[in-house]
């Protein structure tokens, strides 16, 4: 079952200066989403991808609202990774064909959607208020995930202590964007 309402703040970087807020149901927790120009696809491009077993695809089209790391527990146990990357989209930009999607409710508001033959780890989907329905896809289902790169980190205090990602991102203590950078580059 696909989730309804995140109950957060959601807020979207549509240029590197301006961030529209939408306000959604308690608790109050900002996210923000990094963008740059250098990240951001034309309005016309698609990017394809899909699972391990090839069961379920997908198409993104335009450009993505976020490309950032999350360090979070729950999403790296969702992927049994030390980090995973995501890409934001809304929900109209984005086309599911094959084998339909198993979600997963991991909190109120929040679906995480895999895969139910093979198990590959798809999207987090929750609904961002009057932005509508957002999915986040996880990076390394693209079939080519070098045309997506990271902006930011996201929850850096929850990282794996022995796992660090050497470039010159901003680290945030939680959302990316949320407040001043702990730091630009591993800590």
């Amino acid at each position: 079952m696909a989730a309804t309402q995140t109950g957060f703040p959601i807020a979207i970087a549509l240029a590197p200066a301006m961030v529209l807020m939408v306000g959604l149901a308690q608790p109050v927790r900002k996210v923000y989403i990094l963008t740059t120009p250098e990240v951001n696809m034309n309005k016309e491009q698609k990017l394809s991808g899909g699972c391990l077993c090839g069961a379920v695809r997908y198409e993104a089209s335009g450009q993505p609202f976020a490309v950032s790391h999350c360090h979070c527990r729950t999403c790296r146990k969702h992927n049994g990774a030390p980090v995973v990357t995501l890409a934001g989209y809304s929900v109209d930009q984005v086309t599911f064909s094959g084998t339909a999607r198993s979600f997963y409710a991991s909190s109120p508001g929040v679906a995480r959607a895999f895969c139910a033959n093979c198990g590959t780890p798809l999207t987090w989907e929750g609904d961002a208020g009057e932005l509508g329905r957002i999915l986040e896809i996880h990076i390394s289902t693209f079939d080519n995930p070098e045309a997506l790169a990271p902006t930011a980190h996201a929850f850096y205090p929850e990282r794996i202590s022995w796992f660090d990602i050497a470039d010159d991102l901003p680290r945030f203590a939680g959302f990316a964007d949320e407040g001043e950078p702990l730091c630009h580059g591993p800590g």
